[in-house]
C-alpha cells in the first residue's frame, strides 16, 4: 500500500518494543530517596525505587508499575540511531495491523530525523542505560503537537508510555492545546490517550487499511 503524501510526513503514534541506548556522562546522581536492587532478565541488577519522581536539570527520575528506576531525560543527535532501532522494531507491528511497511516511523532514516533534533524537542526514558521510550514534540502558535510515542515491547503496561506523555506535556506547559494521533486499530495507544484527556477531533482516512485518528487536549484554566 502507497501513503499519499500529506501521510509520509506522519507517524502513527503507537508500537512499543525495543531498543538501546546510553545515558549521557555524568546524569546519573542519585536520589535520597530509599533505592534497592532488584535482578533483570540478562541476570543483571536492576535499581529499584521508591516514591520518588522529580525534576533535575532536565532530568526526571521515576519508576515503572514494578518499581525499576527510570530517568527521563532530554534525547540529542547523538541518539538518533539508538531511537530508530527503537522506533522501527515497534512500529513492525503497526506495519502489520495496517497492512502498510511503508508508514513513516519504519522508513525513517538518519538523514531525515537529524534535521528534526533543532526544532523538535525529543525525550527519552532509559533504564539501566539502555532508550526504553522514546516522544517528540513542537510548538505551532499556541498549539503542542506530539509524535512517535515508542516503548520497548517488554516493557509495555509499566506506565512508560504514559509518564513520557506526561513530561512531553510538562515541558510546553505553555501550550493551550495539545495535538496527536494515532491509527483506528491502535486499541492500546487510544486508550493512553484517552486517560491522558485526550479526546478525538477529526479522522482522516489513508487508505483502505489504516484511518487516522486525531485526538485533542485543552489543559484545564489554573
Amino acid at each position: 500500500m502507497r501513503h499519499s503524501g500529506k501521510a509520509r510526513d506522519r507517524g502513527v503514534l503507537a508500537g512499543y518494543v525495543a531498543g538501546g541506548g546510553t545515558q549521557r556522562e555524568g546524569m546519573q546522581r542519585r536520589s535520597n530517596a530509599s533505592v534497592f536492587m532488584k535482578r533483570g532478565t540478562r541476570g543483571q541488577p536492576l535499581e529499584r525505587c521508591s516514591l520518588f519522581s522529580h525534576w533535575i536539570t532536565d532530568i526526571s527520575r521515576s519508576c515503572t508499575r514494578d518499581g525499576i528506576a527510570m530517568i527521563i531525560e532530554k534525547a540529542g543527535p547523538e541518539d538518533a540511531q539508538e531511537i530508530l532501532n527503537l522506533q522501527k522494531t515497534a512500529y513492525q507491528s503497526e506495519g502489520q495491523l495496517y497492512n502498510d511497511f511503508n508508514l513513516p516511523p519504519l522508513v525513517e532514516n538518519l538523514e531525515k530525523i537529524r534535521p528534526d533534533f533543532d526544532g523538535q524537542l525529543f525525550l527519552k526514558a532509559v533504564i539501566e542505560g539502555e532508550i526504553v521510550g522514546s516522544v517528540r514534540a513542537y510548538m505551532r502558535g499556541d498549539t503542542c503537537y506530539i509524535g512517535r510515542l515508542t516503548v520497548r515491547h517488554d516493557l509495555q503496561d509499566q506506565g512508560i508510555g504514559t509518564k513520557l506523555l506526561e513530561e512531553v506535556e510538562g515541558h510546553f506547559g505553555e501550550a493551550k492545546r495539545y495535538e496527536l494521533f494515532t491509527g483506528h486499530r491502535s486499541e492500546k495507544a487510544l486508550h493512553i490517550y484517552e486517560k491522558r484527556g485526550y479526546r478525538i477531533c477529526r479522522t482522516e482516512p489513508i487508505h483502505n487499511d489504516l484511518t487516522l485518528v486525531y485526538l485533542e487536549k485543552t489543559p484545564a484554566k489554573p
